[in-house]
């Protein structure tokens, strides 16, 4: 969330049919605050073994990446915004 600096996460259910994905359909979608993605949930790896998921205020270099970008979007004219979007 941009305004605050907060991270939210989309997560959306697959679609199952005989065992096999289909893919992602409607809109329906649960939405996390980092802290309950955090909390609550953990990244499987490769080779089955559950980890921690890290915070993003304390990755360095995300936080230098999304100080940037903030920067650079207030620091655009109103021009340079429009063509952004519309490039």
């Amino acid at each position: 969330m941009f305004s605050t600096g907060e991270m939210a996460y989309i997560l959306q259910q697959p679609h199952y049919y005989e065992g096999e994905v289909l893919g992602y359909s409607g809109l329906n979608a649960y939405v996390f605050t980092e802290d309950e993605l955090v909390e609550n949930f953990k990244i499987i790896k490769e080779d089955g073994s559950l980890e921690d998921i890290k915070r993003s205020k304390d990755n360095k270099k995300l936080q230098d990446m999304l100080n940037k970008m903030k920067e650079r979007i207030e620091n655009m004219t109103d021009e340079e915004l429009k063509n952004y979007f519309t490039e």
